[in-house]
C-alpha cells in the first residue's frame, strides 16, 4: 500500500509540476498534501492484489492497435504525430498522439497518452493511477484546482490551472487502460470540447 502511494505522488507530481512554475519540492509537497487529504474521504478502495494478478496475466495490445484508437482530428484540432512507448520504461503498449492548432500565441497543443496496464512493464504505473483514481478530489492548492468529476459514466481526475493554462484530464478504461489527457493553452471548456470524438468504449475491444 505504501509503495502504491508512493507511485501516486509521484504521478500526481509530474502532473501538476508546471502548474507549481517548475517548482520540484513544491509539486511533490502539493501532490502529497492533496492525496493525504482525499484518502480521508475515500470509500470501498480497489482489491489491488487481485487486479495486480489479472493484468500480469493479460497480454498487451499491440502499439498498433493503441495508434488506431487515436483519431487522426480531435473535435477541431489535428493530429500532428505519434509517439510509442513512454521514456524510461521498458518496451511496452504505449503511445502519445499530439494534436495543435494555431500558430504564435494562438498556439496550442493536446496530448493523449495512452497506456495499457497488461503484462508485466506498465501494470505497477496503471495500478497506481487506479489506486489515486479511488480518491475523490475536490482541492485547490497554489492556483491548481484538483477535481473528481464525471464523464459520460467515467470518473475522472480533473486538474486545472488557469493562470498558465494547463490542464490534465486521467481517465482508466476497463480497471486496464490509462488515458491521460495534457493540454496546453486551451481553455478547460475547449478542452472537453475537443475529446467529444475518442471512442473509449472501443478501448475495451481492442487486440
Amino acid at each position: 500500500m505504501k509503495v502504491l502511494k508512493s507511485i501516486s505522488v509521484v504521478i500526481l507530481t509530474t502532473i501538476i509540476f508546471f502548474a507549481c512554475k517548475g517548482d520540484p519540492k513544491q509539486a511533490a509537497e502539493t501532490a502529497e498534501t492533496i492525496i493525504e487529504n482525499a484518502e480521508k474521504t475515500q470509500d470501498k478502495p480497489t482489491d489491488t492484489r487481485t487486479l495486480a494478478k489479472r493484468l500480469k496475466e493479460l497480454k498487451p495490445v499491440s502499439d498498433g492497435a493503441l495508434e488506431s484508437w487515436l483519431p487522426e482530428q480531435l473535435t477541431t484540432m489535428p493530429r500532428k504525430k505519434i509517439e510509442k512507448g513512454q521514456p524510461g520504461f521498458e518496451p511496452g503498449s504505449a503511445v502519445i498522439g499530439y494534436y495543435e492548432s494555431g500558430r504564435g500565441s494562438d498556439w496550442s497543443q493536446i496530448q493523449i497518452h495512452v497506456l495499457d496496464g497488461a503484462g508485466q512493464t506498465f501494470s505497477p504505473k496503471v495500478i497506481a493511477q487506479i489506486k489515486m483514481h479511488d480518491l475523490e478530489f475536490n482541492e485547490d492548492i497554489n492556483g491548481d484546482s484538483n477535481r473528481t468529476v464525471m464523464y459520460k459514466g467515467l470518473k475522472v481526475h480533473q486538474t486545472y490551472n488557469k493562470e498558465i493554462g494547463s490542464s490534465n484530464l486521467q481517465f482508466i478504461i476497463d480497471q486496464r487502460f490509462s488515458v491521460r489527457i495534457t493540454a496546453i493553452n486551451p481553455a478547460l471548456e475547449t478542452v472537453w470540447n475537443e475529446i467529444e470524438v475518442l471512442d473509449f468504449d472501443a478501448l475495451k475491444n481492442l487486440k
